[in-house]
C-alpha cells in the first residue's frame, strides 16, 4: 500500500507437501539459501527471519523474509518497504514485526482451515 510516500508491499505463499517431511527438507533448503537471520521462536514447526537492505539509484528498500514449516506446510512471507520522499528505508525492527507478523496470521489461517 502506498500512505503519502511510504510504500509497503506484502506476499504471502504457501506450499502444500506430500509429507511433514518433504515440507522438512524444503525448508532446511530455503533456509540454507538465506543468511544473516535467526529462528523464530514460537511460529510452526520451525521459523526462520531474515531482514535484508538494498539500495538502488539511491532509493533504500528494506525487505524481509519469514519462512515457516507447519506440518507438511511451508509458509513464505515478504514484506517490504521504502519512504519515496526521504528515500530511506523503515527500520529493520518495523519490517521484521511486519513480517512476522504476517506470517504468524498466515499460519493461524493454515490451521483453522485444516489445510495442513
Amino acid at each position: 500500500a502506498l500512505k503519502g510516500y511510504d510504500y509497503r508491499w506484502l506476499d504471502v505463499s504457501f506450499e502444500i507437501g506430500d509429507s511433514d517431511e518433504e515440507a522438512e527438507r524444503q525448508y532446511e533448503e530455503r533456509q540454507a539459501e538465506k543468511s544473516g537471520g535467526g529462528p523464530v521462536p514460537g511460529l510452526g514447526d520451525a521459523a526462520y527471519s531474515v531482514v535484508n537492505l538494498t539500495t538502488e539509484d539511491g532509493q533504500e528498500t528494506r525487505e524481509g523474509v519469514v519462512l515457516v514449516r507447519a506440518a507438511n506446510a511451508l509458509v513464505t512471507v515478504t514484506y517490504n518497504g521504502s519512504d519515496f520522499e526521504s528515500k530511506s528505508a523503515p527500520a529493520t525492527d518495523e519490517i521484521n514485526k511486519g513480517a512476522i507478523k504476517a506470517a504468524k496470521a498466515a499460519v493461524a489461517a493454515l490451521e483453522e482451515s485444516g489445510t495442513s
